[in-house]
């Protein structure tokens, strides 16, 4: 379940990040439900 969780996150924020240029990666990060922006954070976006 926790991964289906982050996967469901990680994909929304991937979403926002394409299309809201407003927002900085700290904010998507805080408004998908991570505590915090981490390397992790980037890595799994990125990949």
């Amino acid at each position: 379940m926790h991964n289906f969780i982050n996967r469901f996150r990680i994909e929304r924020a991937a979403k926002l990040l394409r299309y809201q240029k407003s927002q900085t990666i700290t904010e998507i990060a805080l408004q998908c439900g991570f505590s915090s922006i981490s390397i992790k954070f980037i890595f799994m976006i990125e990949n």
